[in-house]
């Protein structure tokens, strides 16, 4: 029987060389990322070429990896931070992102005052809903006397 040591140890060495799954079995290439709050996601590289213009001349170009643009690390960071529901980045204390969940419903609210005013402003539809069953009815008995011709 194997011990509870040895297979620590083999799960620690196994992360610490990255081996996936997918790599193991033919499957895409993927690479390790770390979250902020330490999380890790196994993802493939998503490369994109930059170019950086100054006064119309180019100063700076090359490939980036566009996942660290999400805000993903390629090293554990030493200092976690904590996931926010409310923009779905992270922040450094639970005070911000309570700060920041708070900012976004406000923002929220104020919309949808914004909206309920708007839709009591706007006038009753209900003239052009009566108008358009007249019409509907109209469409149903010209049709039925069509279909009376061609059947008949």
């Amino acid at each position: 029987m194997v011990s509870k040591q040895k297979v620590a140890t083999a799960i620690q060495q196994a992360e610490e060389n990255g081996l996936v799954q997918t790599g193991q079995i033919g499957g895409q290439p993927k690479q390790r990322y770390y979250t902020p709050d330490g999380s890790v996601i196994f993802a493939m590289p998503d490369i994109h070429e930059y170019a950086q213009m100054s006064g119309g001349k180019i100063v700076a170009q090359g490939l980036r990896d566009a996942n660290l643009d999400r805000g993903w690390l390629l090293a554990k960071p030493t200092k976690l931070q904590v996931h926010c529901g409310g923009c779905d980045k992270w922040h450094p204390t639970q005070k911000e992102v309570d700060a920041c969940i708070k900012k976004k419903t406000a923002y929220g609210e104020k919309w949808n005052k914004a909206a309920r005013r708007q839709l009591k402003q706007q006038p009753e539809a209900s003239g052009d809903v009566a108008e358009l069953k007249a019409e509907m009815k109209e469409l149903k008995s010209m049709f039925s006397k069509v279909l009376e011709k061609l059947g008949g």
